[in-house]
């Protein structure tokens, strides 16, 4: 819809953090997002597809079609990453050490974490380790390819080969804020939205 509809008010100290985490999204899953120990994903409608209540504050979340019919990933503040089914209940949970998640993404090819050694992607099967350049921050994973931002630029990883694409240069006063899924790339840059569908993109062979 055009109009903003409010969804949540939560009263905190101003001195606090953030009482709410808001994720990504791709293959359609909604919004999900978390306020402290309450994680809700909504629909494209604005109605919630599912809330349920953790025992643990949530820091971080992700939506998308996942292992193990999973269709979100909230991190808890013990480093813990939940998975949960489309009705809330759940799927799995793997277990990090507090604050070694740094980004998140939930695709049908797995659970992609980054973590201080890297980024690794977790599946029903086993795990697969990914390096990236430092100072790299991940962003998203779609089609087998982790989307990465370093400094100004915007990179696609392939998993299965390693080919390094570079997608997207922003600026110091410009940066891209990216997002990624099975339907293309999109991003922003300045005051500027943008989308290429996916058969637009050209990767590095």
């Amino acid at each position: 819809q055009r109009s903003p509809r409010q969804v949540r008010v939560i009263s905190q100290d101003v001195n606090l953090a953030s009482p709410f985490a808001i994720g990504d999204s791709t293959g359609g899953m909604g919004i999900p997002y978390a306020a402290g120990k309450e994680i809700v994903l909504l629909g494209a409608n604005g109605v919630a597809v599912f809330t349920c209540t953790d025992s643990i504050p949530i820091t971080r979340v992700t939506a998308g079609n996942g292992p193990a019919g999973a269709v979100v990933a909230a991190l808890r503040t013990t480093g813990d990453v939940l998975l949960l089914r489309a009705n809330g209940s759940l799927a799995d949970i793997l277990p990090f050490p507090a604050g070694a998640v740094k980004a998140m993404s939930l695709a049908p090819g797995g659970v992609v974490v980054q973590v201080p050694t890297g980024v690794e992607i977790h599946t029903t099967t086993g795990t697969t380790a990914v390096a990236l350049p430092a100072g790299a921050a991940l962003v998203d994973y779609a089609g087998g390819r982790i989307l990465y931002t370093i400094g100004t630029e915007v990179h696609a990883r392939s998993v299965a080969t390693g080919a390094d694409t570079l997608l997207l240069k922003g600026t110091p006063a410009a940066a891209v804020v990216p997002t990624y899924d099975t339907h293309g790339l999109g991003w922003a840059k300045g005051a500027s939205v943008n989308f290429a569908c996916a058969i637009c993109l050209r990767y590095a062979p």
